[in-house]
């Protein structure tokens, strides 16, 4: 016979082992919450590098001599591709680290 069919007390009626059950449910959702915003974190603070980044490089006004115009392009040009590839990057890590590890968190059981 099921439990609590004969006899109606708190024991026969598994309230125990439900409250125990429901708390797990809650530590388990505790732990992917915290999980999450971990994870949001690091997506925040990699829109906020590409929010801020800067590709043109400052250029050096102290210098004693001009510079050639091949020396400054490269002068700019290097910087600004070292940067770009950093930026993809990033940007990269958002959705092949961050949102992947999100979905995986969330989804597994």
């Amino acid at each position: 016979m099921d439990k609590g069919a004969e006899n109606h007390n708190w024991f026969s009626l598994s309230i125990d082992q439900y409250i125990q059950e429901c708390k797990g449910a809650i530590d388990t959702f505790n732990e992917k919450k915290n999980t999450v915003v971990e994870y949001a974190k690091h997506i925040d603070m990699n829109v906020v590098n590409l929010e801020c980044a800067q590709i043109i490089k400052q250029l050096d006004f102290e210098r004693s001599t001009p510079m050639d115009i091949p020396d400054f392009y490269n002068y700019f040009e290097t910087y600004r591709k070292k940067q770009l590839v950093e930026l993809v990057k990033d940007y990269q890590n958002i959705g092949d680290q961050y949102l992947k590890s999100i979905e995986e968190s969330t989804v597994k059981n």
